[in-house]
């Protein structure tokens, strides 16, 4: 039996299933979105800026090389907005790697919701990608010059990167809003970026091109990441500082490292820490709900301006406590702006509460927020191990 007409007709077939390259979109004929600024105009419109990436060139018969393009436009919806961005945009835009989203400051305090819907629609948007309040207008944040790298977002992202090793921001991604919403509770922090204007500041460039740029003396902006947006229901409530986010983190059990800083009768000392533990513990009596925060932290003592002799235990013992009341002292903070003032379970502890008691959680959950979390009682337990003295065993001001 002749078998090479039956082959054929398989080749044949294979070739009319291969799609080929139809409808193939060249890398240069795209505009990469990296970070994303959403505002709110005064007639009730969305504006969006967008920052991306701009590659030029194919790769394969010429070298890639990109510039960072910025374009802004309004809508009366966040799709009406980001479509009109083509009456300006030179290439087809993708979000498939975008990784920041700045909120305005308007827009958080009344139409998150449509933030949050619109990003978890739109299947080229990361659910990693991280969410910050801007104290102003993203807009103006993203118009602030890039300082080493060649553009904002990869200082953005540096900054984030960066925020574990001083625990005074807590930066929540997209899913963390999205599960906050599915829950019906809408309680979330996350980062605040602004734009600060300098007058003392680096600024990583030749003297020369500095002179060129003619900035001598002039304030320059700065973008920052520090403190937090509280958000209750889908809406920012106002802002947390540094001490009072990092009470947040100390609570949550998401503090990873950073400096405590505690003032004794001589001077002060600094503790850093590098191992940090939290558990929280729920008691039930009666009609009273109470929630013991143990917390434990061993590290080094990083400085010292007191007379204190280290190499004495008591002595140790003695800032040990210091270091251990300055924290109980952060969380503190935190609690009273939290649970007095925005009334928004930030922490979880609803949550808590559910697991251990789902029934009594039945009956209080409607009112949670408004009637049992204000008045809960938090009780702290703070062990402070100093493991460590430095490279010094005896204080240099005795």
């Amino acid at each position: 039996m002749n078998k090479k007409p039956f082959a054929w007709i398989i080749v044949c077939i294979m070739l009319l299933l291969l799609t080929g390259c139809w409808g193939k979109t060249e890398l240069n004929e795209i505009g990469i979105v990296t970070t994303t600024g959403i505002d709110l105009e005064p007639d009730g419109n969305i504006r969006i800026t967008v920052m991306s990436i701009q590659p030029e060139g194919s790769g394969i018969s010429a070298p890639v090389r990109s510039f960072t393009w910025i374009g802004t436009a309004t809508g009366k919806n966040l799709m009406d907005a980001s479509k009109n961005l083509g009456s300006i945009a030179m290439k087809h835009l993708t979000w498939i790697h975008n990784t920041i989203i700045i909120i305005g400051q308007d827009v958080a305090e009344g139409r998150m919701e449509e933030v949050i819907d619109f990003f978890s629609r739109n299947r080229e948007v990361r659910f990693s990608s991280y969410i910050l309040v801007a104290q102003g207008t993203a807009f103006d944040i993203l118009q602030t010059p890039a300082d080493i790298q060649n553009g904002l977002s990869t200082e953005i992202l540096g900054i984030i990167d960066n925020a574990p090793e001083w625990s005074k921001t807590h930066i929540a991604n997209a899913k963390d809003f999205l599960v906050s919403h599915a829950e019906n509770c809408g309680s979330y922090i996350t980062g605040k970026i602004a734009a600060t204007f300098e007058e003392r500041t680096t600024f990583s460039a030749p003297r020369e091109d500095y002179e060129k740029l003619t900035l001598l003396g002039k304030k320059i902006p700065i973008v920052n990441i520090e403190g937090c947006a509280v958000f209750k229901k889908g809406k920012m409530l106002g802002w947390l500082d540094t001490k009072e986010t990092r009470g947040y983190l100390w609570i949550t059990g998401d503090i990873a490292a950073g400096a405590i800083v505690t003032q004794m009768e001589e001077g002060n000392l600094s503790f850093e820490s590098n191992f940090n533990k939290t558990s929280v513990e729920l008691s039930i009596n009666g009609e009273d709900i109470t929630y013991l925060i143990k917390v434990d932290s061993r590290g080094t003592l990083a400085e010292q301006t007191t007379t204190h002799d280290v190499r004495q235990e008591d002595t140790i013992e003695q800032i040990e406590e210091a270091f251990s009341k300055e924290i109980k002292r952060e969380m503190e903070a935190s609690v009273k702006k939290i649970q007095k003032e925005y009334k928004s379970d930030v922490f979880n502890f609803g949550s808590l509460l559910h697991k251990k008691k789902p029934e009594l959680w039945k009956k209080i959950s409607n009112d949670w927020d408004e009637k049992f979390f204000p008045e809960v009682k938090i009780q702290y337990d703070v062990n402070v191990t100093i493991e460590r003295t430095g490279k010094l065993l005896k204080n240099i001001y005795r």
